[in-house]
């Protein structure tokens, strides 16, 4: 099976961006501690011209099924509810499925967040 890559990009709540990545933050050090199957879950904010800003999650699994896996856990859907009730997004998270087409990915010894 091909590795599967995403971007999942959340559009930020006016004046939530502290408490969005107190959620995406440790959930993104529990994934790295208990996924196995998830190669990168690497958060990035934007912030456009009009000021509103939006985290980008790179998600990266050895697989299709190693990402549906993760994403049908309980550890998952509990983060979506508490995205939900703390009113952190001001709309829909937006998922883009990417393929890896060329150049390269890191060529420093001490790549974000090792």
């Amino acid at each position: 099976m091909a590795p599967f890559m995403q971007f999942a990009t959340l559009p930020v709540a006016n004046g939530s961006l502290d408490k969005a990545l107190g959620i995406y933050r440790p959930f993104a050090d529990f994934v790295k501690a208990t996924v196995p199957g998830c190669l990168e879950f690497a958060l990035y904010n934007t912030t456009s011209a009009t000021g509103d800003v939006d985290i980008i999650i790179a998600e990266h699994y050895i697989n299709s099924a190693a990402h549906d896996n993760f994403t049908a856990s309980a550890p998952y859907q509990q983060m979506l509810q508490e995205t939900e009730e703390q009113g952190v997004l001001r709309g829909a998270p937006v998922l883009t499925v990417v393929n890896f087409v060329g150049g390269f990915t890191d060529r420093s010894p001490g790549k974000h967040g090792n």
